[in-house]
């Protein structure tokens, strides 16, 4: 096996200097390399002029990277990242402390990560002039293949990253046969593929922030990844400001992955006022799941996939799907597991506005 760099240097940090030394070389026209600078600089918005003056600068003022071109008088903001995702409005933020200068400011998304819904927010939004992803480097990369020896072991880093999505997310496979092996258990991008499958096409689409219906988002419990998307939107009680919300949930416990249709109010507790009218509502939306269940030719019962749970928890499940078997025979069960959660999910959506 290839003594590979980026084995050893994973860190966004690393990838940062790897960036500026692809750029760097149009320091070097003479440079076998050259032309990767003049390409990487076009890939982040700039076509740069023979002989143009470009410095380069990590970490001002906490921007990743930071691109001067003092004859064009033009910034570039580079949010460089790699497993993780903006916060804080990073981009915006940037821009702002660089408004003042005079200068034109382009900015630029880049993660050679798999995008999620919060970085494809990026995207909807318009919250970066350029939006790049490993994919797209990758291909500007391999033109230069065999040049360098950094550049090599970037690209094989990259190719391996990338596989690593497309084997780890696979839902369908286990590392072993125990219960809580399946892939779908231990890895957030296997929770996110199936409800992207379940929910597929551009009506499941349309969010534009982050409490939008079908919006989702992953998070971990214990060192143990979970997967939410979003069915019903923060909504008030006739009554009060106060809210509820309603999501699937994919998580797993002692009997291996599931799927749960779930209630969510952020209560006190101690207030019985709050924790009554808490549990009407779910009650209300229960017995609305479960007249659609009974109602249509379902491959499932009411008694298959009824919680037991009383409503009066800040999170309570209303019904829930084991998925084990499902995963176990997909290539017979998948598609119809898929058409069924989803049309139960357009049906209790419609059945409240």
């Amino acid at each position: 096996m290839r003594n590979n760099l980026f084995d050893f240097g994973t860190s966004e940090l690393s990838q940062d200097a790897f960036i500026c030394w692809c750029i760097n070389w149009v320091k070097e026209a003479g440079s076998k390399l050259f032309n990767l600078g003049v390409d990487t600089l076009k890939m982040l918005g700039y076509s740069i002029k023979p002989g143009e003056i470009v410095k380069i600068k990590r970490q001002d003022n906490k921007i990743d990277i930071l691109i001067e071109l003092p004859e064009s008088r033009r910034k570039i903001i580079v949010e460089d990242k790699t497993y993780t995702s903006e916060r804080d409005n990073q981009i915006e933020r940037y821009k702002e402390s660089l408004v003042s200068s005079e200068w034109d400011v382009t900015t630029v998304f880049f993660k050679t990560g798999h995008f999620y819904d919060c970085d494809r927010l990026i995207q909807k939004r318009k919250k970066a002039d350029v939006v790049i992803d490993g994919k797209m480097f990758l291909n500007l990369l391999k033109k230069y293949y065999g040049r360098s020896d950094i550049l090599d072991d970037y690209v094989e880093h990259l190719e391996s990253l990338l596989n690593w999505y497309v084997i780890h997310g696979n839902y369908t496979k286990k590392v072993n046969d125990e219960k809580r092996s399946w892939f779908i258990s231990k890895y957030q991008i296997a929770q996110y593929n199936l409800i992207k499958d379940i929910f597929n096409g551009e009506k499941y689409n349309t969010w534009e922030t982050k409490g939008d219906r079908y919006y989702t988002y992953s998070g971990s419990s214990f060192g143990r990844p979970w997967t939410e998307m979003i069915v019903i939107p923060y909504r008030e009680y006739s009554d009060s400001f106060d809210k509820y919300t309603v999501f699937w949930r994919i998580d797993t416990d002692r009997n291996g992955p599931y799927m749960s249709l779930r209630l969510y109010e952020n209560m006190d507790k101690a207030d019985s006022k709050t924790v009554e009218r808490h549990e009407r509502m779910y009650i209300t939306l229960k017995n609305k799941i479960k007249d659609i269940i009974e109602k249509n030719d379902y491959s499932f019962s009411w008694k298959d996939v009824q919680s037991g749970n009383k409503g009066r928890s800040k999170e309570s499940s209303m019904i829930s799907f084991c998925l084990v078997k499902v995963l176990e025979n997909w290539n017979n069960l998948g598609s119809r597991f898929i058409h069924e959660v989803r049309d139960l999910t357009e049906k209790f959506i419609e059945a409240n506005g």
